[in-house]
C-alpha cells in the first residue's frame, strides 16, 4: 500500500506540473497574440503616405506569427528548430524599420535596438 500511495503521489505531482505548464504556455501565447494585434492596430493607425513601409511592417509580423505558429507544432525536432533560426530575425528588421520610421519624423529612435536580449 506504501508503494502505490507513493506513486499515486508521483503521479498526481507530475500532472499538476504539467497543467501548471500548460497553463503558463497558453498564458504567454495569449499575450503575445495580444501584442501583435496592438502592434497590427498601430500600423493601421499610421497616415496613408506610409502604405509602402505598413506593408513591408506588416510583412515583418506576419513572418513573425508564421514563425511561432511553426514552432508550436507538435514533432518540430532540435534540427529542424536550429535550421528555422531565431524569431529574432523579423522583430529586428520590424524594430530597425520602425526607428528608421521614428527617425524620419521625430529625430530620436523609438526603442534602442542595442539592448542586450533578454533571455
Amino acid at each position: 500500500p506504501s508503494l502505490a500511495l507513493l506513486f499515486a503521489t508521483l503521479v498526481n505531482n507530475t500532472i499538476n506540473t504539467l497543467r501548471q505548464r500548460q497553463l503558463q504556455i497558453r498564458t504567454s501565447l495569449n499575450t503575445e497574440a495580444n501584442d501583435l494585434r496592438v502592434l497590427a492596430t498601430i500600423l493601421d493607425s499610421l497616415p496613408s503616405q506610409l502604405r509602402k513601409a505598413k506593408n513591408h511592417l506588416r510583412e515583418y509580423l506576419i513572418q513573425y506569427a508564421s514563425r511561432v505558429i511553426a514552432e508550436s507544432k507538435p514533432g518540430l525536432s532540435i534540427e529542424t528548430h536550429m535550421f528555422i533560426g531565431s524569431m529574432d530575425i523579423e522583430l529586428d528588421g520590424f524594430l530597425r524599420m520602425w526607428n528608421g520610421l521614428s527617425m524620419g519624423s521625430y529625430g530620436t529612435m523609438f526603442i534602442d535596438t542595442m539592448l542586450p536580449a533578454s533571455n
